[in-house]
């Protein structure tokens, strides 16, 4: 049940790649045309991730406990993580040296290497401030598999109420997270208490609940429309027009993060009933996702610090060039995926296999 959670990974990495991209085509000198939908609300793809990285994890995980099995679970998540990041801060370290070394100084070099949690403008790349939420939450994860299984999905439904009273305590004690109060709003509204983790908890929850939850695909899809579009509206309202800003998180969490976990679910709820567009795609297309998230911003930099930006103003048009520079970020990810994401991930999974045996060894000496 993972062919349509795959492709959905694919099209979330796809719509946050389309939205950076309008930037760099607004910038160009042409607001419409067809990135303008993505340039409004592609920053939409974070959410489904979030969502879907909650599936994944009670799905893999759903019948694991104890301390082995959570230290077995920490070590594939982060080296799953890293093995696909590392690559690309080298990348964008070089990139960044040769091209605009002057703002070097500006990044937090050692929190972006390890993605500690650190202001989005210090990071080396941008967009890698989600992979401190993904961590964070696989770190709560594991201390849940560590536990004994009956008090799993109790557990998970505790953190959700508790995230909830936090985040609405913060509403209440910073009068909204409003962008004059917003640099005093304590980390633990931020990001230890983050309305982000409701993302993350209502995946594992539609996993949990995934066969008592056997609806009509057509249901799901409704609300994902309805919510969708309430976002869409809403955000409309706003000064900046988007709910992007980190002040905008509670509203963006029950807007869009709802949006997202009905999209999840109607995925699931279509495959279901075997409808799967891209089945034999589906696990290709989920894997080079990854690899499509991190790399487009690097392109994209590289583009405009070496004047690709003005070159292609001077064309005059900037929606077909753009629109070759995404599908050349979608070849130099599959790319970079097979020579250098897949060998690395095999090498992690190489070492831990080793200690495994080793473990296995040491236990039956005892």
């Amino acid at each position: 049940m993972i062919a349509n959670i795959q492709t959905l990974r694919f099209l979330a990495a796809l719509a946050v790649v389309l939205h950076h991209t309008q930037m760099h085509v607004a910038a160009a000198g042409e607001g419409g045309g067809p990135f303008a939908p993505f340039g409004v609300i592609g920053y939409f793809g974070v959410d489904i991730f979030f969502v879907i990285s909650g599936y994944i994890m009670w799905h893999t995980t759903r019948a694991l406990h104890g301390p082995l099995h959570g230290l077995d679970f920490a070590y594939r998540r982060a080296s799953r993580i890293y093995s696909g990041y590392w690559p690309y801060f080298l990348i964008a370290l070089i990139v960044t040296a040769s091209l605009l070394p002057e703002t070097l100084a500006q990044k937090d070099l050692a929190g972006s290497f390890f993605l500690t949690r650190t202001p989005i403008p210090e990071l080396l790349i941008p967009v890698s401030w989600t992979l401190s939420f993904e961590l964070y939450f696989y770190a709560l994860f594991t201390l849940l598999i560590m536990l004994p299984e009956r008090w799993h999905l109790r557990l998970l439904v505790a953190a959700a109420l508790l995230v909830a009273a936090i985040q609405a305590h913060g509403l209440h004690a910073y009068g909204g997270y409003h962008r004059d109060n917003f640099a005093e709003v304590s980390m633990l509204y931020r990001f230890f208490g983050s309305a982000y983790l409701l993302e993350f908890i209502a995946g594992s929850l539609l996993a949990a609940g995934r066969r008592h939850l056997a609806i009509h695909p057509a249901i799901p899809a409704l609300l994902f429309a309805i919510m969708l579009g309430a976002a869409w509206i809403y955000q409309a309202q706003l000064p900046e027009g988007t709910l992007s800003r980190g002040y905008y998180q509670p509203e963006r969490v029950a807007l869009l993060g709802g949006a997202a976990l009905f999209c999840v679910w109607t995925a699931i709820a279509l495959e279901e009933r075997r409808i799967a567009p891209f089945p034999r795609q589906a696990l290709w297309l989920g894997a080079v996702s990854y690899s499509l998230y991190l790399s487009h911003t690097i392109i994209l930099q590289l583009i405009q610090a070496s004047g690709g930006l003005a070159w292609i103003a001077q064309r005059g048009a900037p929606q077909f060039d753009y629109l070759l520079v995404a599908l050349l970020i979608i070849l130099y990810s599959a790319l970079h995926y097979h020579w250098v994401e897949s060998p690395l991930r095999h090498l992690f999974r190489r070492f831990r296999e080793y200690y495994l045996k080793r473990l296995d060894i040491v236990t039956a000496k005892r």
